[in-house]
């Protein structure tokens, strides 16, 4: 619950957020690169490095394992469709 009993102060987009009882998780782009389009994430549908128009995606989630995993499927869902994948499985979202 964090020093104060409050929940844990967390970085997420351009705030601080509390979390208590629940877990965040971001993915990206950005990092782990080895060339232009080329990075570290690969979308099971293509085998290849994802094709996507975010470049990062923080999620908030009842647990920190389903926090990392729906960032990863909203990332490579792109922003159209992320939003509402997201919607009703995540308690909030901030997509870059």
């Amino acid at each position: 619950m964090g020093e104060t009993g409050e929940g844990w102060p967390v970085g997420f987009g351009d705030t601080t957020v509390l979390l208590h009882d629940m877990g965040a998780a971001t993915s990206g782009v950005t990092k782990r690169m080895w060339g232009p389009g080329l990075h570290h994430l690969i979308d099971p549908r293509t085998a290849r490095p994802a094709a996507t128009d975010l470049q990062e995606v923080s999620v908030l989630a009842p647990t920190a394992t389903d926090a990392e995993i729906f960032a990863k499927v909203a990332l490579l869902l792109g922003r159209d469709a992320a939003p509402r994948w997201l919607e009703g499985r995540s308690a909030g979202w901030s997509l870059v």
